[in-house]
């Protein structure tokens, strides 16, 4: 059966002597493992295609429950969250919470719609990087269970911060009156409560606050 439909690929690694399998999040049939043939070698056509943080339109085989990548045409790479470490990990940050919290087989057009709005504001956008990944984490928390209104002894500035990025749009938050360290206190809360809930430690998460702890990232 043939399969067309949009797809971010949040990872790849290699298989074989020249496969790839990508992780792709789809909105119809959820997250999903596809296998894409021959995507190593000099004359592939799909190599873009074959990369974390490609959105596109990717045709896919199944048979027998196996997903294979057949075709696709990519539409956007976010070619500016590979030549910034703090984009980076901020993309990172999104497409690690969407692998964590997708499931094959079931509809994830909203997360997927709400991450590619994050994506692009990553990529594109003035504000710190960190911003636009705490939005999305924030925004992300009523689709997997999360109240914040149960977390009622969040420090004042937390609560504060954390109200103004569930409601604030994305091309919003370059005029954002959140504070370096507010922003700080604010990721280091989101860690501990995504941490709470899934029992481990949201990778690129930690790596975004060392970045900013350490001042190794790219001053804004």
């Amino acid at each position: 059966m043939e399969i067309k439909t949009k797809a971010l690929c949040i990872s790849a690694s290699d298989y074989g002597e020249s496969d790839r399998l990508l992780v792709l999040v789809t909105s119809e049939i959820g997250k999903t493992v596809a296998r894409i043939k021959s995507v190593r070698t000099p004359k592939s056509k799909l190599k873009v295609a074959a990369s974390p943080l490609c959105f596109g339109e990717y045709i896919l085989n199944e048979k027998g429950g196996r997903y294979t990548v057949i075709g696709a045409s990519p539409e956007n790479n976010f070619f500016n969250c590979w030549s910034d470490i703090d984009r980076n990990c901020a993309a990172l940050t999104v497409t690690e919470a969407l692998d964590k919290f997708t499931e094959t087989g079931v509809n994830a057009s909203e997360e997927l719609a709400l991450a590619l709005r994050a994506l692009f504001a990553i990529d594109g956008g003035d504000a710190y990087p960190y911003l636009y990944s705490a939005a999305f984490l924030v925004k992300l928390m009523p689709f997997v269970g999360i109240d914040l209104g149960e977390y009622a002894a969040l420090p004042s500035d937390v609560r504060s911060a954390l109200g103004l990025l569930a409601l604030a749009g994305f091309d919003e938050l370059d005029s954002a009156e959140i504070t370096l360290p507010a922003l700080v206190r604010s990721l280091n809360y989101i860690c501990l409560i995504y941490g709470n809930m899934t029992g481990e430690t949201m990778r690129a998460l930690r790596q975004s606050l060392k970045l900013i702890s350490d001042g190794t990232g790219t001053a804004r």
